[in-house]
């Protein structure tokens, strides 16, 4: 293991941006939730970033015109579990809002009064755009595979055509506003030339299950687009997908065997793309990964972990690209809501110590009890970050706990502006030992025996084992002793020679005092 001032120096290299003069602090970025309610979708203005707009439960729309400190009810939409949100970028007095099964409702007060356009009308995805050379020219592609347009900012709508079925995806090429592109079912990614009167399939994903709920363009380069590809239960086949060629070909980026839904470019820096995923196929955790080289790496944001959260929608303006926000939900009402993400100038840092040795730790987490953030002490090294954030407790109560350490609970303080360095020691378990002795319950003569001893640690499980000698007697010495959640030790098994019938003892606590056992075969 290596010691603190060793990989500091690595350390630095690492996370360089951190560790600047404190006139001048580096960001510390993480997720911190804006707003409750279904989590299924969310808009920004686009001609005014701090303005973002979400339902609440009891099917209101709400607005924050504060970057989400702050949120005022506007009308009820008429309609619940929306999940598209948009604001016309002609006039941002004009909101637009669907479910997966009801209308398309239109309201011209920012969201004050509210009529349907189109009856009934069915979203999935993200199928509900504009043409963003003439914006009150709208497309709206219904689920059942109906294409809808209108030439009259959303007023009035006629049937286009129709599609391949489960559509869930528009985007619409700004340099050329005859190209659209459409995501369906069957993992079918569709180009247009004719302003959505014909279609042809450009990539069908094999797999069952397929839908393409999200295509986004580069605004820069129209030529390169990225589709969100999600799979059914038995799918393995789920990627990003991305094309350069103005969507003739799609390639899979390196973003793969991931149930991605929702998807969104950071306009300002086109190479930036987020991708956000469905908990209910993979890991039981919510994951949301950015690339900053066009999709040829990602990397996932940190985030609390064990929220089963659906990332449905992600936004990012190009006005502010500091704040990506996501709508996520998880089903049960707990954590459903609207997610910020967003960087903070104040902070805490360090590397976790053992008190003795000086290495640093590397393995175990720090947690904040409050906001639930963890830093897993194996992928840093030894080394932790904390942001404070609005609404954040302050002082912070954080959990460490280690192997083979004693568990330690600290409060930390913050410093506005400021990131500080406080490293944190950790004092190793004491250590006892289990002794013992095997014999006849009748004789009372020593029995041969093998003796297995079955551990569980904060990094895994292990067995020990050992044997009788001549007396009958065992030991297992320099044992660390029992520690709730980071050292226990679940069984010792005696199996003895023949004919005699093996035993158990479940449940042993060991201190630095030792356990002494006893065992009678028959």
């Amino acid at each position: 293991m290596r010691t603190r001032e060793t990989f500091l120096k690595l350390f630095f290299l690492l996370i360089a941006s951190v560790f600047v003069p404190q006139e001048s602090p580096s960001q510390i970025h993480a997720w911190r939730k804006a707003f409750g309610g279904p989590g299924l979708s969310v808009a920004i203005n686009p001609l005014n970033p701090n303005t973002i707009y979400a339902e609440t439960f009891g099917s209101k729309l709400y607005v924050s015109r504060n970057l989400g400190t702050t949120w005022s009810a506007l009308g009820s939409p008429g309609i619940n579990q929306i999940r598209q949100i948009l604001v016309h970028p002609n006039d941002t007095l004009t909101l637009f809002c669907a479910r997966f099964s009801g209308d398309l409702r239109k309201s011209t007060d920012e969201g004050v009064t509210w009529k349907s356009v189109i009856s009934p009308y069915t979203i999935d995805g993200e199928a509900l755009s504009y043409d963003p050379v003439h914006p009150d020219t709208m497309f709206a592609g219904d689920y059942a595979g109906i294409v809808y347009k209108s030439t009259d900012r959303g007023e009035t709508w006629f049937l286009l055509g129709e599609l391949n079925s489960s559509l869930c995806a528009f985007a619409i090429r700004p340099d050329s506003t005859d190209i659209i592109y459409a995501g369906t079912g069957g993992g079918r990614i569709s180009k247009s030339t004719d302003a959505g009167s014909t279609w042809k399939t450009v990539r069908e994903l094999p797999g069952s299950g397929q839908e393409i709920p999200k295509i986004e363009i580069d605004l820069a380069n129209p030529a390169v687009a990225y589709a969100s590809a999600f799979g059914g239960l038995t799918d393995s086949l789920r990627y990003v997908l991305k094309t350069t060629d103005g969507g003739e070909h799609w390639f899979n980026t390196s973003l793969q065997s991931q149930p991605i839904w929702s998807l969104a470019i950071d306009q300002s820096d086109p190479q930036i793309v987020y991708a956000g995923k469905f908990y209910g196929i993979g890991k039981n955790t919510l994951e949301v990964y950015r690339t900053t080289d066009g999709g040829t790496s990602w990397t996932g944001l940190d985030f609390r972990p064990l929220l089963p959260l659906d990332s449905w929608n992600l936004k990012v303006s190009s006005l502010n690209p500091d704040f990506v926000w996501m709508a996520a939900s998880d089903y049960t009402l707990q954590t459903n809501g609207i997610y910020r993400w967003s960087g903070t100038q104040t902070g805490i840092q360090g590397a976790v110590i053992d008190s003795i040795s000086g290495d640093t730790v590397s393995n175990g987490f720090i947690k904040n009890y409050y906001t639930l953030d963890s830093v897993g002490l194996a992928s840093t090294q030894g080394f932790y970050q904390f942001g404070f954030f609005p609404g954040d407790p302050a002082p912070a109560p954080f959990l460490i706990e280690a192997y083979p350490y004693y568990a330690r609970e600290i409060t930390m303080g913050f410093v506005n502006d400021t990131i500080i360095t406080n490293d944190i020691l950790l004092t190793r378990l004491g250590v006892g030992a289990i002794s013992g002795a095997v014999a006849d319950s009748t004789l009372h003569e020593p029995v041969q025996s093998r003796i297995a001893l079955f551990v569980t640690t904060l990094v895994g499980h292990d067995t020990l084992y050992a044997a009788t000698d001549t007396s009958g007697g065992f030991s297992f010495d320099n044992l660390y002793v029992s520690q709730t959640s980071i050292n226990s030790y679940d069984s010792i098994v005696v199996i003895p020679v023949a004919p005699y019938a093996g035993e158990t003892i479940r449940g042993l606590n060991v201190t630095t005092s030792g356990l002494a056992l006893q065992f009678s075969v028959l």
